[in-house]
């Protein structure tokens, strides 16, 4: 049986597929990811709170 594709949602890109590019397409030999530990946003730059719920707590990995 064929999977139906999920329309992209307003063409956002989902956060899996964020953090994928951040990780493979990398210029140097480390990556930062900044996530919200509430909704688990990825943040594009380095904000004091997400601009999706508005929570203080941002996670922070650093990829190497």
């Amino acid at each position: 049986m064929a999977r139906k594709s999920q329309p992209n949602r307003g063409g956002r890109d989902s956060r899996i597929r964020r953090s994928l590019r951040a990780v493979f397409a990398r210029d140097s030999d480390r990556t930062t990811i900044e996530e919200c530990r509430q909704c688990g946003t990825t943040l594009q730059t380095s904000a004091p709170s997400c601009p999706t719920c508005g929570r203080e707590e941002i996670a922070i990995y650093h990829l190497e």
